[in-house]
């Protein structure tokens, strides 16, 4: 499975919310149509720039669901995919949110290096391979050492891809072109 069939740009959308902090999901909704009508071909809700680690669970599901029926595959107008944002500090924890999340329709997972832990490769290897095993919902790791103090070596992906075809695309923002090098070199072109 090609990430291109994710589109060649993808958006990762911002979540407005309302002066009292609440989620506005109407906004939302009306962005994500906003960002398809100009040339997004995915969007990425819930990641970084969506504010994804400040909101509760239950609004990440439901905001999820709404971009998903306003432009995913439910949606009435132009149709995109629609990502994710599943990952939390916790293995046991991301598989049971990316099961909640599987329900709201959505195309594929971006799932971050666990944060705060700093975990090793091995532990790298085993996290997101214990989530991949978990669904066949499309994963695409997020590599983001700047927030979790570590980053995921492209001999780990390589490890990765090679025993799990689901996982399909890393989000790369280490900053770091000689990694990107690599991982262009070690992965497979798709």
């Amino acid at each position: 499975m090609a990430i291109a069939k994710f589109g060649r740009v993808i958006t990762a959308m911002i979540t407005p919310f309302k002066e009292n902090g609440d989620v506005n999901y109407e906004g939302a909704s009306s962005l994500s149509k906003y960002l398809v009508n100009h040339g997004s071909e995915g969007i990425l809700v819930g990641g970084t720039t969506g504010e994804g680690a400040t909101m509760s669970s239950e609004e990440k599901l439901k905001l999820y669901k709404m971009i998903v029926d306003a432009v995913g595959k439910n949606g009435t107008e132009k149709r995109v995919s629609v990502i994710g944002n599943v990952g939390t500090i916790g293995t046991k924890e991301t598989i049971e949110f990316l099961k909640e999340a599987e329900k709201t329709g959505i195309d594929a997972a971006l799932v971050i290096v666990p944060f705060y832990v700093k975990p090793t490769q091995e532990g790298m290897y085993q996290h997101f391979k214990a989530i991949a095993e978990s669904t066949e919902l499309p994963i695409i790791l997020y590599n983001v050492p700047g927030r979790v103090g570590v980053s995921i070596q492209p001999e780990t992906i390589k490890r990765l891809t090679d025993v799990c075809p689901n996982i399909v695309g890393v989000k790369d923002a280490a900053g770091n072109w000689d990694q990107v090098t690599k991982e262009k070199i070690l992965l497979p072109d798709d």
